[in-house]
């Protein structure tokens, strides 16, 4: 893909921002909760043979809370890792017509939304860099993420003349058990207000195809997501 010769840049890069910052550093490992949400959705590199039309797949907004835990490496760099319980997927919606077992002859219009829910267990493991030495200090990081599929539920709700009809499965090998990526965030750490407190926003690109079943001719499948958490640190 074409993301992989950009990784060496980016991360010399992070590594130049963090000679010359001036930051203090935070003399011991940190460990605490985090809790935020995202925004899910999948990426068609090759949209031409998608059963639907690229319109009628959205974003979905979903959840995510965990454990983390930041190491001190040298001055400002450190390492952030921990365990994150998170929502991925997919929504695709659309205008269809439906029927009733009451009264098949009759169309009805409606609306049919779906839900691919796809809840991994992700261990990101990333490099990270304190910026300034001012009460609120920005930070920067980055490195991979790999991710454990741990359930697979897919909805479905179809609305429509004062009709409501809803389903919910779970699938089992639609999808592979495991993902990577590579995450970029960016945060905010408040030092002069509390040692315990910090928030990040972050976007993680998914570099493993998720059609299992994919080909030359069938369209590949690719997690993005877009996040934002707040981290409170309970130990140190």
């Amino acid at each position: 893909m074409r993301w992989r010769p950009l990784i060496p840049s980016l991360l010399l890069a992070l590594l130049a921002t963090a000679t010359s910052s001036s930051a203090s550093e935070f003399l011991s490992p940190r460990f605490g909760a985090q809790v935020g949400l995202n925004m899910a959705h999948f990426a068609f590199p090759n949209p031409e043979h998608l059963p639907l039309p690229l319109n009628y797949y959205k974003s979905r907004f979903a959840y995510q809370l965990g454990v983390a835990a930041q190491v001190p490496v040298r001055g400002p760099l450190y390492l952030q890792s921990g365990l994150i319980f998170n929502l991925k997927g997919e929504k695709v919606e659309y205008q269809t017509t439906f029927s009733t077992i009451e009264d098949p002859w009759t169309p009805i219009s409606g609306r049919l939304k779906l839900l691919s829910n796809l809840y991994y267990l992700s261990l990101p493991i990333l490099i990270g860099v304190r910026l300034g030495s001012g009460p609120v200090r920005p930070t920067l990081s980055a490195g991979p993420e790999f991710s454990y599929l741990v359930l697979n539920r897919q909805s479905s709700v179809l609305k429509g003349g004062g009709h409501e009809i809803s389903d919910s499965e779970t699938v089992h090998g639609l999808y592979p058990s495991t993902d990577f990526g590579l995450t970029f965030a960016a945060g905010l750490d408040f030092p002069a207000v509390s040692q315990q407190l910090s928030v990040q926003c972050g976007y993680t690109l998914g570099l493993r195809n998720l059609n299992a079943s994919s080909n030359g001719n069938v369209h590949h499948i690719y997690n993005r997501t877009l996040f934002l958490f707040v981290q409170t640190w309970l130990l140190r």
